[in-house]
């Protein structure tokens, strides 16, 4: 879907999702390309494809303890987001970053109202 060479070195945390707003607000249906009703740029819900997402929603991890060789690793509930996956989320829940000269929608995994899973 979305190929950017300067996403390489970019490392979303937690979890954070990385989205590639779909600005062209239409839905193709056979043949026929129909523009989406309230999605235009007063509506509360955008769209967009995912691109990077990540790991998911940190658990802490017990304290250090000194006698152990080595402290404990973080642990991570992971996210049910994939790389292409189309989801529609909250507009009051994105930070706008621009990457390159690309402008990218950054949310937390809570924001996203839907998922649209092509396999």
């Amino acid at each position: 879907m979305h190929n950017n060479k300067d996403l390489e070195t970019i490392i979303v945390v937690n979890e954070g999702v990385l989205i590639v707003p779909i600005l062209k607000q239409e839905e193709k249906i056979g043949n026929m390309s129909l523009p989406i009703a309230k999605m235009n740029e007063h509506s509360d819900v955008l769209m967009g494809w995912v691109v990077k997402h990540g790991p998911g929603y940190h658990i802490p991890k017990d304290e250090y303890e000194e006698w152990k060789s080595e402290p404990k690793k973080s642990h991570y509930v992971p996210i049910d987001i994939m790389e292409n996956d189309k989801v529609y989320y909250h507009r009051g829940g994105k930070t706008v970053i621009t990457i390159g000269s690309t402008e990218y929608h950054l949310v937390k995994y809570d924001s996203i109202l839907l998922i649209d899973r092509v396999e």
